[in-house]
């Protein structure tokens, strides 16, 4: 059985001992069961009891009401023994007598005590779920919201860049590994210390040359891309410098030795260029003169890499330096706008201005962009030529994009393909008037003759190599190898 709770000693040389109990009717589970005990003296009075108890109590003993002995009510003011309470005597004290004395308990003030603590409790259970609602609840909602959305996002590029990826694929093949073996040199190029352009000269190359190149990694010099062969004898040359797109050593081993590359691998891959050349196009395509608007996108960009059209186009870039008389530089709207702002257009590479190298939009459709990336431009396709018999650029964007086609919707995307080729301008002849597409028209056939030389090449002494029609935004090149995609 539990003990009285002891009160303590309540007035000086306390030594009665005195049990208190509650006698109300109703529940008092909040009250000790077994009492609470204390020890008095003779002059202790009634009201030092109860505001021991009332201490003990806490608020709830506010509830405590009369003290009562036998039945009679006791008085505040007034000692045990003042109000009439038998004290037990010494004797009765050393054998353990104890004077029990009972209280009421105001059920009333219990009961709202008890009604103010659940308001107080409710008050304070809603505070505290609105707080973990604020604090908790709704950033971990949040959170997850963003979290989710996010991931939708996520899937959703996922999704578009792989539907993305198969269509581009139709045309041409990305290219993710590097062929290591055999090279050709195609042009003097110099054998490096190290990796980086510019490390010291080791020797030179001249070109037919062979070496033998055990690892090919790319490199960035000043913002443009290079592509870097480490030979096995030491030393690193330049195989290809795609801010100049010129080649200068091309692979020459057996095909099918390296993955992807067997005997039916594609005659030409598809590398996608850094984020910041895919920014600069897309500044060229939409903000300069003749550009498409900010309402266009370049979802993304390759190089065409096919070493035979490449050979063929460095080859005619030699032909044309061999020119006895030098050519008179023909700007046009792009480039313009990118020697205004060097520091964003470097990026796409240099041009040889002594042959009137430039670069100029020209728009094709699906089929288009298989077959110019895998053979370059046929003469035998140029049916409706308004201007001359040839192949058609201009430095307008929106005149090139007349010429590309329906656009594809792929996922979410309506897509235009748009070649910004590289052209060897040469010599220019203003071309006003439109010209029969009839194969047999005379006008149309001495426009194209004019310009072969021996053996039917293209003949660098020609008056001119290319037609400029309209306003001046149509190129009509009359050979194909003028240009590379």
């Amino acid at each position: 059985m539990a003990n009285p709770l002891d009160l303590h000693q309540i007035g000086e040389n306390a030594n009665i001992d005195v049990i208190l109990k509650a006698h109300s009717p109703g529940d008092h589970s909040w009250l000790h069961a077994a009492g609470y005990t204390c020890k008095v003296s003779r002059t202790t009075t009634v009201g030092e009891i109860r505001a021991a108890l009332v201490a003990k109590l806490s608020e709830k003993g506010q509830a405590v009401k009369a003290f009562a002995w036998n039945g009679k009510v006791l008085v505040d003011e007034k000692t045990l023994h003042d109000s009439g309470v038998t004290l037990p005597g010494p004797a009765a004290r050393r054998a353990g007598a104890k004077l029990e004395i009972l209280f009421a308990v105001d059920a009333m003030v219990t009961e709202k005590l008890d009604a103010s603590h659940k308001r107080i409790e409710q008050i304070w259970s809603e505070f505290a779920e609105t707080l973990y609602s604020k604090l908790v609840e709704q950033p971990r909602v949040e959170i997850l919201q963003k979290a989710r959305e996010k991931r939708r996002i996520y899937q959703q590029r996922i999704a578009e860049e792989t539907a993305l990826g198969k269509w581009i694929e139709t045309m041409g093949t990305s290219r993710d590994f590097k062929l290591t073996g055999p090279y050709v040199v195609m042009r003097s190029v110099n054998v490096e210390k190290e990796c980086w352009v510019g490390s010291g000269v080791l020797r030179e190359l001249s070109e037919g040359d062979t070496a033998e190149v055990v690892e090919v990694v790319e490199v960035q010099p000043g913002g443009g891309t290079v592509q870097r062969g480490h030979l096995a004898e030491g030393g690193w040359l330049t195989i290809i410098d795609y801010s100049q797109s010129m080649q200068y050593a091309r692979f020459a081993g057996v095909r099918g030795l390296q993955e992807g590359d067997g005997k039916d691998a594609p005659r030409h891959f598809f590398e996608r260029v850094p984020d910041e050349v895919r920014r600069a196009l897309e500044i060229l395509l939409t903000t300069s003169d003749g550009g498409l608007g900010s309402g266009v996108k370049v979802l993304d960009a390759f190089h065409v890499d096919n070493a035979d059209m490449r050979y063929r186009y460095e080859k005619l870039k030699e032909r044309m330096r061999s020119s006895k008389e030098p050519m008179k530089t023909i700007p046009n709207r792009l480039t313009k706008v990118m020697e205004n702002d060097p520091s964003v257009f470097d990026l796409l590479g240099k041009c040889d201005a002594s042959i009137n190298e430039t670069r100029l939009w020209h728009g094709t459709d699906v089929r288009g962009v298989q077959g110019i990336s895998n053979n370059g431009w046929d003469v035998n396709y140029c049916v409706n030529n308004a201007y001359g018999l040839g192949f058609y650029f201009s430095d307008k964007a929106t005149v090139s994009w007349r010429f590309a086609g329906n656009p594809n919707k792929v996922g979410k995307h309506w897509v235009t393909c748009m070649y910004l080729s590289r052209v060897v301008i040469g010599r220019t002849r203003e071309q006003p008037f439109v010209v029969s597409s009839d194969p047999r028209d005379p006008v149309r056939n001495a426009l194209y003759d004019n310009t072969r030389g021996y053996g039917g090449l293209l003949n660098p002494d020609a008056a001119y190599h290319t037609l400029r029609a309209a306003d001046g935004s149509y190129f009509v090149v009359m050979d194909a190898m003028q240009c590379y995609p």
